[in-house]
């Protein structure tokens, strides 16, 4: 009966399992680096997004105010007719 001691270990096996492990972690690895980087990339686009749209609510409500004063504060109905 043999035992483990004396079953000899062929290096290239250890090797070949070895590797095996490390190109499974780095795959790993991988997935997750790619993970962070798409929502990293995702927020940014966002962010854009974000920054033009409030740009552009700002220009909507300072063009709604100067009508709004215009119009009824400086009662000159003749600016909703000059405007359009």
């Amino acid at each position: 009966m043999k035992t483990i001691v004396d079953k000899k270990v062929d290096p290239s096996k250890i090797m070949q399992i070895g590797m095996g492990f490390w190109a499974l972690k780095t795959i790993l690895n991988h997935k997750k680096t790619m993970k962070k980087l798409t929502l990293v990339f995702s927020l940014a686009i966002a962010l854009v997004f974000i920054s033009c749209a409030d740009q552009q609510t700002n220009k909507d409500i300072e063009l709604y105010t100067h009508t709004w004063d215009e119009i009824f504060n400086n009662r000159n109905l003749e600016y909703y007719n000059e405007n359009n």
